[in-house]
């Protein structure tokens, strides 16, 4: 009767362990399969004067004027993003003092989607950063575009990671200086 419990116990302990490794095993290629997609830009350092960097750039509503976005490029290649707060491009001083507040930067500074990198070439510029998360996962979105001069360019063509639709439009960004920027440690770009 005890050998036959010591058995049960065995067979129980091994199931158990089995059990155990099945799990780890399938979080493991859970981990991997529904991960948040990768850049696949190369991060280089900007030192170039096709674009200013010394402020952020904007994108206005041909509908409304509202904003809709701003994109704050720094010299080690990494990009800060941030949609726009729904205030007209009259009130862009208004944007400028809540960027000037460091708890709401910090806040935005949290989310994946808020940071890529870039690249600049001659007179393009292509940038990857996460998209809004779908079925838990971050896409990477690749935009191309086309640099006007130092302070206006046009993205040409979006390129979502995950469902490989392409954008062709032109949604244009223009700068303006902003100073201090909010810096751009973060824990997303190695």
């Amino acid at each position: 009767m005890v050998i036959r419990k010591i058995n049960n116990m065995k067979a129980t302990f091994k199931s158990l362990i089995i059990t155990i490794s099945i799990i780890m095993l399938i979080g493991a290629c859970c981990n991997e399969l529904f991960s948040d997609d990768k850049l696949t830009l190369e991060r280089k350092a900007y030192n170039g004067t096709e674009l200013r960097i010394d402020g952020y750039y904007y994108h206005i509503s041909a509908i409304d004027g509202r904003i809709i976005s701003i994109v704050f490029f720094y010299e080690n290649g990494v990009l800060f993003y941030m949609n726009g707060d729904g205030n007209k491009i009259q009130d862009i001083d208004y944007w400028d003092s809540r960027a000037h507040s460091n708890e709401w930067i910090e806040l935005m500074k949290k989310d994946k989607i808020c940071w890529g990198i870039y690249l600049v070439d001659n007179q393009k510029i292509i940038t990857q950063s996460w998209g809004g998360s779908t079925m838990g996962i971050h896409p990477v979105i690749t935009s191309y575009g086309v640099i006007e001069n130092d302070t206006t360019y046009t993205i040409t063509k979006i390129i979502d990671s995950q469902t490989n639709d392409i954008w062709n439009g032109e949604t244009t960004y223009h700068f303006r200086p902003f100073s201090p920027k909010p810096d751009s440690t973060n824990v997303f770009i190695k």
